[in-house]
């Protein structure tokens, strides 16, 4: 059985500092940036952890062990620091500024993994979360996600993305397909093949449009994580590229040139009820939803270079952001529905900026990446940005802190990814 014990009057006082602090009162420094196996410590951290070891009964594979993915995933966060311990040392908590801590236990039975793990306060002594979670045995890593959310969900009241899925088009010979993974770039695999597949957009946690050139042309299909079956929903003379699905008000909007040059258009997810938004010489494309559906940012050429621009859901109010860079592409909205991440093109280099929607605030976050940085997508809790990193004729998904501070993470190390899009979280 499930159980889930919290203890509020504890976590009250864990939550009531912006600061980590010492057992004793004493007010200790949060470390800039601890680089091991390729995992980047959170920054300007709100809450340290220590994580330990879990007792075991069964081989499982090092980078699948539950408190490894566990540590893993919070480290996620920028509002978790990782401690890393072999074993319990409160001395080592201490000198951190922690005082919980993660342990646990598991036992591999038949074809199923049972994991039982506990988020503790070693100063109070109080269980603050226990869950014991049964998973399938391929399905490990589900496991130390799982827990990973509840922590999140219990210290911030919020859900975190460890459960979510990334879409990719991933070069083949003679074409692109689509592939789908977790959120950290594990468990990959293939949904749809043939013909030349890319721009995936989630429309659920199972279903996905995407433009396939199936038909000699760019048409916008639905398919099914779960079916290698996809289903074509635009009928046009013209190309139908860069579709965007809004949950809020279920629609889709994408660029179309059915009627001669690039304009932007919106429509349920058959295709059907169709609309255009934007009327001009200009070609309109790239366009995004914002997460309250009331918006669409999108890129222009009318002022003569592709520049990023937003509107209103009707096609009205529209307006020039950016006043910088030879080519800009590829906007996203941040999930709090304040900031632009976008791909701009300056001094002949490719990078990823973030822009409020008054035009202000316009920062560069890649910039000391060498090589090309494009297609960003923000995860859903809003900390991170997934993009594209193209070097050598090698293109990987790459992810870093929405503020730009410190390095960025691989995610893939495939060559030959791009164009990713993030599921929307779980509830």
């Amino acid at each position: 059985m499930k159980s889930v014990v919290l203890s509020f009057i504890a976590l009250a006082g864990l939550l009531s500092q912006n600061t980590p602090q010492n057992i004793d009162g004493n007010t200790s420094v949060a470390p800039s940036s601890i680089r091991s196996d390729g995992i980047i410590y959170a920054q300007k951290s709100e809450i340290a952890i220590g994580v330990l070891p879990f007792k075991g009964e069964g081989a499982l594979e090092a980078e699948n062990a539950p408190w490894k993915v566990i540590a893993s995933d919070l480290d996620f966060s920028n509002k978790i620091e990782i401690v890393q311990l072999a074993r319990l040392d409160t001395n080592a908590l201490k000198l951190k500024g922690a005082r919980m801590y993660v342990d646990g236990s598991y036992k591999i039975i038949g074809d199923s993994l049972i994991t039982t793990a506990n988020l503790k306060d070693f100063v109070t002594k109080k269980l603050l979360l226990t869950k014991t979670i049964t998973v399938p045995k391929k399905d490990v890593r589900l496991a130390g996600h799982r827990f990973a959310n509840n922590v999140v969900k219990t210290l911030f009241m919020q859900n975190g993305p460890f459960e979510t899925s990334i879409l990719v088009s991933r070069r083949v010979s003679g074409g692109k397909d689509i592939y789908v993974m977790d959120y950290d770039g594990y468990n990959m695999r293939k949904v749809a093949s043939g013909s030349i597949n890319m721009m995936p957009t989630f429309i659920d946690a199972s279903r996905y449009v995407l433009v396939s050139y199936k038909q000699g042309r760019p048409e916008l299909y639905r398919g099914n994580l779960n079916s290698s079956v996809s289903e074509k929903i635009s009928y046009s003379k013209g190309m139908n590229i860069s579709p965007d699905y809004s949950p809020t008000n279920g629609r889709l909007v994408f660029s179309s040139s059915r009627d001669g040059n690039s304009e932007i258009y919106t429509s349920d997810i058959s295709g059907e009820k169709l609309e255009r938004l934007t009327v001009s010489s200009a070609n309109d494309g790239a366009p995004a939803w914002s997460p309250n559906g009331y918006m669409i940012a999108y890129i222009s050429d009318r002022s003569g270079s592709p520049q990023l621009y937003v509107m209103d859901n009707t096609g009205s109010n529209e307006r020039r952001l950016t006043f910088s860079g030879t080519y800009q592409d590829s906007p996203v909205w941040s999930p709090d529905g304040k900031k632009i991440a976008f791909t701009s093109r300056r001094d002949g280099k490719f990078d990823i900026f973030i822009i409020a929607l008054d035009g202000s605030e316009e920062t560069k976050i890649t910039g000391v990446m060498g090589g090309h940085c494009e297609y960003p997508v923000w995860s859903p809790d809003g900390s991170q940005i997934l993009f594209v990193h193209s070097t050598g004729g090698r293109n990987n998904i790459y992810r870093i802190s929405a503020d730009g501070a410190g390095e960025a993470v691989a995610v893939t190390k495939t060559g030959d990814v791009e164009m990713p899009a993030w599921s929307f979280m779980k509830e």
